[in-house]
């Protein structure tokens, strides 16, 4: 057999982290053949991977999901397709298995939301449909229905290398907030600025992923970190916050929850979601917008309560079971 991975647009992030996290841990016994459609820096080490180079944005990413990878499954004579790009060919008679991860398909109203909504909606019924908890197959029903094959697959993530933290002069306390989008609505940065007089009062130094957003003393913008880097930066935070609205899985809570130290998380329905798939330990800290400075207060005040030992490799964190793409 011949498989195909169309994964055009991964190339950076939670779906480059997935994509490769797969290609990594995934059961590739029965193909002969894997052809895999991603950007150039895609790291694979199976010697069954014949790597075709190419990067997909927005629009792109769709008409090449649902149309234009046909050519290359006529090309390759495959005999599955299994798109990382939440909807997959509409024509052919091809075994195609669709990961599902971006939740702003459920509810935004631009032109490409639309269309894949209406692609799934119309085009994919009783196709299947591999998400990562409960909390986003729970939404897709609720959205398109029964008649699809939803499955829940915890994607895992990739342990972290915590290293000793940076001797700092100014004595701050440093709070990552995993952010590379300071303007997304979703991704709520806003709560963050609306608390900065609070932050500051209370000796706290934002760290964000953004490389620029609103202007102020106490946030540092470092950027998109490659994965040595962000590790880096996960051992030189004291605690992470993550105020997101919206979230498939949320990665970075879970690589730096693997520290030990204390997380803060929003109080959303996807984190229960991910609650009930994997569960929780006890250094991640669930807040609503009344009880914030209670629980980050709390937090700094009994850190050595709330922190935890290492996770080690083993954690159910940072495995998954892939067998859902079979």
């Amino acid at each position: 057999m011949i498989l195909l991975i169309n994964a055009t647009p991964a190339k950076e992030g939670g779906a480059k982290t997935i994509l490769e996290n797969y290609l990594a841990q995934g059961n590739f016994d029965e193909y002969k053949k894997i052809i895999l459609l991603a950007p150039r820096r895609t790291e694979f080490y199976s010697n069954k991977v014949v790597h075709i180079p190419i990067e997909t944005k927005g629009l792109h990413s769709y008409f090449f999901s649902v149309l234009f990878v046909m050519y290359f499954a006529l090309k390759f004579r495959v005999d599955k397709i299994i798109s990382f790009n939440n909807v997959n060919l509409i024509v052919g008679n091809f075994d195609t298995v669709t990961y599902f991860h971006n939740v702003h398909i459920f509810y935004a109203n631009s032109l490409r939301f639309k269309l894949f909504r209406f692609t799934i909606s119309h085009l994919m019924k009783n196709h299947r449909f591999v998400v990562q908890s409960n909390y986003v197959r729970n939404e897709f029903i609720n959205v398109f229905g029964s008649d699809y094959n939803v499955i829940t697959n915890w994607p895992g993530c990739q342990k972290p290398i915590f290293s000793q933290k940076t001797t700092k002069t100014n004595k701050k306390i440093r709070c990552l907030v995993p952010i590379t989008d300071s303007s997304s609505i979703v991704k709520n940065f806003s709560f963050v600025v609306n608390e900065l007089n609070f932050l500051t009062s209370k000796n706290i130094e934002i760290v964000t992923l953004d490389s620029k957003g609103p202007e102020s003393e106490i946030i540092d913008y470092k950027g998109m970190l490659d994965k040595k880097d962000l590790w880096r930066c996960y051992s030189d935070c004291d605690l992470m916050l993550m105020p997101s609205l919206f979230e498939s899985v949320g990665l970075p809570i879970f690589e730096f929850a693997a520290s030990g130290k204390p997380v803060l998380v929003l109080d959303k329905p996807y984190i229960h979601g991910i609650k009930e798939t994997i569960g929780l330990t006890s250094n991640i800290i669930i807040f609503d917008g009344n009880n914030f400075h209670t629980k980050i207060i709390d937090a700094l005040d009994n850190y050595r309560h709330y922190r935890i030992d290492e996770l080690s490799d083993r954690h159910p964190y940072f495995s998954s079971d892939w067998t859902a793409l079979n």
